[in-house]
């Protein structure tokens, strides 16, 4: 059941902290604003997996923002999210905020959800536990929480590729397109 799907998520990671600090690495910047950079993490099989990023490490809550950071990034969300649309053409763009823990400074991820993410996540039905539990909720559209999870187990932390071959010069395409 979800308790028990929940519990392997939060207890039982597929890699190791160094592993994923070590992935982080592999971030490439595409945009830097005044306030905020837009990097790709390019270890992760999902291409376009963008992070938007402050560029102030005290940052964690959007109270500590200044008004003009704030301007800032939502400007660059909407511009990311647009240069994900225009570039790669996903069915939809997923944003979710993170930098929850203390000392880590307020992010956002931008996911591109493809129709072969959509259609991979179907076949994995340990993912599904909202949508078996309330059907009513989710008919056509996976729950976002369960779907990021599913993305980040399979493509991200792992590095599978989602495309075989890949997306070729997915970086440069959207370095291009967010500085025009």
């Amino acid at each position: 059941g979800l308790p028990e799907l929940l519990f392997r998520f939060a207890c039982c990671p597929l890699t190791t902290q160094e592993q994923q600090v070590a992935q982080m690495q592999d971030n490439i910047e595409l945009f830097k604003g005044q306030f905020w950079r837009i990097n790709q993490n390019i270890s992760f099989g999902i291409p376009g997996y963008l992070f938007l990023q402050s560029l102030r490490d005290d940052v964690g809550c959007f109270s500590q923002l200044s008004t003009e950071e704030a301007a800032e990034m939502g400007v660059l969300l909407q511009r990311a999210s647009t240069a994900l649309e225009s570039v790669l053409q996903p069915k939809l763009v997923l944003v979710g905020r993170y930098g929850l823990l203390p000392g880590h400074m307020i992010h956002f991820h931008l996911m591109p959800l493809f129709d072969e993410l959509f259609d991979r996540y179907k076949e994995r039905p340990e993912y599904q536990a909202f949508q078996r539990n309330n059907p009513q909720d989710y008919p056509a559209v996976p729950d976002a929480a369960e779907l990021m999870a599913f993305a980040w187990r399979e493509f991200c932390w792992q590095g599978k590729p989602l495309f075989d071959p890949p997306i070729e010069d997915v970086p440069k395409r959207l370095a291009e397109f967010l500085v025009a």
